[in-house]
């Protein structure tokens, strides 16, 4: 490869695409014809979106997991995870939206590659960063315009 083309490679951007994301929760008003989001309620139904996902050649799939209060989050860290191997299995990565500790745990817990955005309704523990190193998963973040900013803090208190 010439080096000019070296170097205006590493200096582009980098752009990667999917399909609709994974989600737990259905958005009414999200309901369109080319949905961005595809509510599941099963392991077999996230395996089966994922299937007919991968045609289209994703550079990752990505989970929208939303715990709901009246939810079963064992239940819905099955589905994750059942997502997880399926992607893992088709060597992609999975990024997951949990913007909550307990389902950034759960992600993590299920095979997340990525969580992207923060954990907004708790400080996060030094035990989810501990974690998420030791499975070579990561985290990015979003800026977002508070009034106030959400706590932020380290608590050394429980684990993943």
């Amino acid at each position: 490869m010439p080096r000019w083309l070296r170097v205006t490679r590493r200096a582009a951007p980098h752009v990667k695409v999917t399909g609709p994301l994974v989600s737990l929760v259905d958005r009414k008003k999200l309901e369109l014809d080319v949905p961005p989001i595809i509510k599941v309620s099963s392991p077999d139904e996230a395996r089966a979106i994922i299937a007919r996902e991968l045609p289209s050649r994703p550079d990752y799939i990505k989970v929208w997991f939303i715990h709901q209060k009246d939810g079963n989050l064992p239940a819905e860290e099955e589905i994750v995870r059942a997502a997880a191997d399926a992607v893992h299995a088709a060597g992609l990565r999975l990024i997951v939206h949990a913007t909550e500790l307990v389902t950034a745990k759960a992600a993590l817990r299920a095979g997340a590659d990525v969580l992207v955005h923060s954990v907004m309704d708790a400080p996060v523990e030094r035990t989810l960063s501990v974690n998420s190193r030791s499975t070579s998963s990561s985290q990015t973040a979003k800026a977002i315009g508070w009034k106030r900013p959400p706590r932020l803090g380290v608590s050394r208190s429980s684990s993943v």
